[in-house]
């Protein structure tokens, strides 16, 4: 009995997954990308937060809407 891996006894050579090697103008369009969707969003929370006494002073005005939805909706 031979030490060589099952694979090669049957004369088949095993292949090993080949990674995509991505060029660094790939790795940066990737990285900014990522960033520039953070930012986006970071945005747009504060946007939101900001705002969200006025939505709920909106709310709170229209409470009297409540009553018809609950039967309604």
């Amino acid at each position: 009995m031979s030490s060589a891996p099952a694979d090669r006894q049957h004369g088949t050579a095993r292949t090993e997954p080949v990674m995509p090697v991505l060029s660094h103008r790939q790795i940066l369009t990737v990285l900014v990308g990522l960033m520039l969707g953070m930012l986006v969003s970071a945005l747009s929370q504060t946007i939101v937060a900001t705002a969200l006494p006025t939505i709920v002073g909106e709310l709170v005005v229209r409470s009297s809407w409540r009553g018809w939805c609950r039967q309604r909706c």
